[in-house]
């Protein structure tokens, strides 16, 4: 039997039947807009599951329920949207609900006093994060719910056994160790599946071991020896390892054969930070000299971009999800560079007293994670808190605080831009939307 002309569409409104007073009687988009107007709650909770139906127009409403006077509403709302947070529809205000309402949702904080956290990285798929900590040579990984894990590299100087150790944070019982006597972790990588881990020593002998591992077994597998380096970055690919030498020269090598395929010639010593742009196209290299020199290369072609006058220096830095740009930290600004160009595209300054101690860029969104801190009228001690910036708009979306003292500039956002992870100087905390 065909359709009649005169049927109704998808989203047309029919009229229906209800007895409860306060209840939509239409059909279609225009009834769901009259229940997510109702005045009872359930209904507007209830209405909200039927929205994805509608396409775009359902989504659309979707985001608006983010800003209901109910929070339950609100909430139902952002955990429907969590899986189409990168439509375009959605995605700004999904973004700014996220960071207007930050909470703490896991802390972890039963380190010892003699430790402290130094160092952190986070794997590409966000379920694997990996902390160096000084005065216990260990390094753990702790699962923090059923989808996480948390890697920490504790360093012991009483024995000067250093040792991997592989935990379950909830039931804080040893899963793996990783034995490594001969090697004191000093910066550590983490695989996007989580199952490989890369550590590098600190101990600053001529020839630095580079150590790769597989997580499941418990076993190192492969050694590199690059003369004089302490830093490192792996390509997202996990093909290629970036290790700099004392000479200010950057040594691309193969990961699995050991072949060295690249140089980049920087001239300017030791390096104190390495980073790969998240398409593996752009290498930003720091020197650990008193300026803070930054060199920016596109990988593919060994070319040097040009970037603007550092005057004192830059410190901290972060690319974008999409590798178009990059954040620099720079005394009390923070400039938003293009990668392609190294031309300033924008400018952030934090309001006086704060000045940044780290910050991060959302892989998925335009928000940028400025740790910041100023010290105390008065005092020698110093206040931390972290702001959330849209770098596009120039605008602060949100500030909040975290519970502890101290905050390490290798704080990390998840790979989905929906959680935060803040190292504390002997503390972490989770921070995301509690649903």
């Amino acid at each position: 039997m065909t359709n009649s002309p005169n049927s109704p569409t998808h989203n047309d409104a029919v009229l229906g039947h209800s007895l409860q007073p306060d209840i939509a009687v239409l059909g279609g988009i225009e009834g769901l807009r009259q229940k997510l107007n109702s005045s009872l709650e359930s209904v507007r909770v209830a209405a909200l599951a039927q929205a994805e139906q509608y396409g775009q127009a359902g989504l659309a409403l979707l985001a608006q329920s983010l800003q209901d006077s109910s929070l339950t509403v609100q909430k139902t709302a952002y955990r429907l949207l969590r899986d189409r947070h990168l439509d375009p529809i959605v995605q700004q205000p999904f973004w700014e609900y996220s960071y207007q309402h930050l909470s703490s949702l896991y802390r972890w904080n039963s380190m010892p006093d003699t430790m402290a956290i130094n160092t952190a990285s986070l794997s590409a798929n966000g379920k694997t994060l990996a902390h160096w900590h000084s005065q216990d040579m260990t390094i753990k990984l702790r699962n923090f719910d059923p989808r996480q894990a948390i890697a920490t590299a504790l360093n012991g100087m009483k024995d000067h056994l250093y040792t991997v150790k592989v935990w379950d944070l909830t039931t804080r019982t040893i899963i793996q160790t990783l034995h490594t006597p001969e090697l004191q972790p000093g910066q550590m990588a983490i695989s996007p599946d989580g199952r490989l881990l890369l550590s590098c020593s600190c101990r600053g002998e001529a020839d630095q071991t580079i150590k790769l591992w597989d997580i499941p077994t418990g076993r190192s597998f492969r050694n590199l020896t690059v003369p004089h380096t302490m830093k490192f970055a792996v390509s997202p690919t996990w093909q290629t390892v970036f290790c700099g030498d004392d000479q200010g020269t950057i040594h691309a090598i193969d990961l699995h054969t050991g072949e060295r395929n690249a140089q980049f010639y920087v001239g300017r010593g030791f390096f104190s930070r390495l980073v790969v742009s998240p398409d593996g196209n752009f290498l930003a290299v720091q020197s650990r000299t008193h300026t803070h020199d930054l060199a920016l290369w596109h990988v593919p072609t060994q070319r040097a971009i040009a970037l603007p006058p550092s005057g004192r220096g830059y410190s901290s830095l972060s690319f974008s999800g999409d590798s178009q740009y990059l954040a620099l930290e720079q005394q009390s600004k923070i400039l938003i560079l293009s990668t392609q160009t190294g031309e300033i595209i924008h400018t952030l300054e934090l309001e006086k007293p704060w000045y940044p101690a780290g910050l991060s860029l959302s892989p998925v969104s335009p928000i940028l994670f400025v740790y910041c801190q100023r010290v105390l009228p008065g005092t020698n001690h110093h206040q931390y808190c972290v702001q959330a910036w849209n770098w596009q708009t120039q605008n602060l979306a949100h500030t909040f605080t975290p519970e502890f003292d101290g905050l390490s500039p290798s704080a990390l956002v998840s790979a989905d831009g929906q959680h935060l992870i803040l190292a504390g100087y002997r503390s972490f905390e989770i921070w995301g939307v509690s649903c």
